[in-house]
């Protein structure tokens, strides 16, 4: 995104939220694809644009990202602007690694495992976000006891008709009553 259209979005966005007084905070989440190839300067000029045009509107920034690119800059960098932290992550390795691959085939765990990490030595306390599939419906106690053991908050989504689960859809994608149960 251009940053005229980055800063022209914040600035009609914060602007709209003004004119509601049932709207007290602005909830920006910066996800799809994978936000951080834009960069830090990206998230840099977000920050500028935000403080540029909030007068007096409260707001957040939330991330939604695998955390392959996650280093001891980005911690530092989303600890100091408040940022919310969600990892895309599974369950444990065994888990996590069976669909959650890069190109080479590799597993993302350990990537992604590393990111809680760095985050958790800046002061954050990242979240995670799972794919519940039919892959792993009948491993969901499993995976809450691994969430709980390493003290990870979760969102769980269902699967969705996009990325890399176009080729395996029909085989992976549980009804509603299925995601309803687990």
């Amino acid at each position: 995104m251009a940053a005229e259209t980055l800063g022209v979005t914040i600035r009609e966005t914060l602007e709209l939220a003004k004119q509601y007084e049932s709207v007290d905070e602005v909830d920006f989440i910066w996800h799809g694809g994978e936000p951080l190839v834009a960069g830090r300067e990206f998230f840099e000029s977000i920050v500028s644009f935000q403080s540029e045009f909030a007068s007096g509107v409260r707001f957040t920034n939330s991330v939604q990202t695998n955390g392959t690119l996650i280093d001891s800059r980005w911690a530092e960098f989303f600890a100091k602007e408040g940022f919310n932290v969600s990892l895309s992550l599974d369950g444990p390795e065994e888990i996590n690694d069976r669909f959650r691959v890069y190109r080479s085939g590799a597993g993302s765990f350990a990537k992604t495992w590393k990111a809680i990490q760095v985050l958790r030595a800046v002061g954050l306390n990242p979240g995670v976000c799972i794919v519940l599939s039919r892959a792993t419906i009948d491993r969901t106690q499993e995976i809450l006891r691994f969430l709980s053991d390493n003290h990870l908050g979760f969102n769980v989504i269902p699967l969705t008709l996009s990325g890399s689960a176009r080729d395996h859809y029909d085989e992976l994608s549980i009804t509603p009553q299925e995601y309803a149960r687990a």
